[in-house]
């Protein structure tokens, strides 16, 4: 194991000077980390892309909500409580029925449409606790426009919550469309992952 003990058994190559395989390989020789990562591919674009679209529509409307308040956020409020009661996946479904070639493209779309709701929420409550606060009030007084104080004192100061719902938003889009594509993985896998009494050396 990285040529600190003297074994036959090699967890990660084949050996000393084996080229490094995180996953193994397959009976065949071939690197599974490789071939998982590209057979994820799809999943984790569609995962990446549609958190994208999330962040920046739910920063916007977020943000306008929290710190204009009034019927701006009344407004906004109403939309999000609509949005969240329509059912992502029988969007999708029906997007699927009535486009004549549905892409992935599609999907990531309606993520990004329909998934915004709770980045939008918690963007508001951030912008709402912090639009009070010294600093936001001195740059009001001084004169600042409006998208200045939004974008470059507020905003900075609301992003760590958001990072983190984001990055939980992400894991749980790429898990569920894995879920989706786990039979075909299993399948691969099992077929391919050879057993350790056979060949100890991978």
């Amino acid at each position: 194991m990285w040529g600190l003990f003297r074994t036959d058994v090699h967890l990660l190559s084949a050996g000393h000077n084996a080229p490094f395989f995180l996953f193994g390989t397959d009976d065949l020789g071939r690197d599974l980390f490789s071939r998982i990562l590209y057979g994820a591919r799809i999943s984790l674009t569609i995962g990446l892309v549609g958190v994208t679209l999330t962040f920046f529509i739910g920063i916007l409307l977020g943000g306008f909500a929290g710190y204009f308040g009034g019927w701006v956020d009344m407004v906004i409020q109403r939309a999000i409580e609509i949005m969240m009661s329509v059912p992502t996946l029988i969007v999708i479904l029906t997007l699927v029925a009535f486009i004549e070639k549905p892409t992935i493209f599609h999907i990531m779309l309606v993520i990004g449409l329909f998934r915004w709701t709770g980045v939008a929420r918690l963007v508001r409550g951030e912008f709402y606790r912090l639009r009070n606060l010294d600093f936001v009030t001195s740059a009001v007084a001084l004169g600042f426009p409006t998208r200045r104080i939004i974008f470059q004192h507020i905003l900075p100061n609301a992003l760590g919550p958001v990072l983190v719902g984001l990055w939980q938003l992400a894991s749980e889009l790429v898990l569920a469309l894995i879920g989706v594509r786990i039979w075909s993985w299993g399948a691969e896998l099992v077929h391919h992952w050879a057993p350790p009494s056979r060949y100890p050396s991978v």
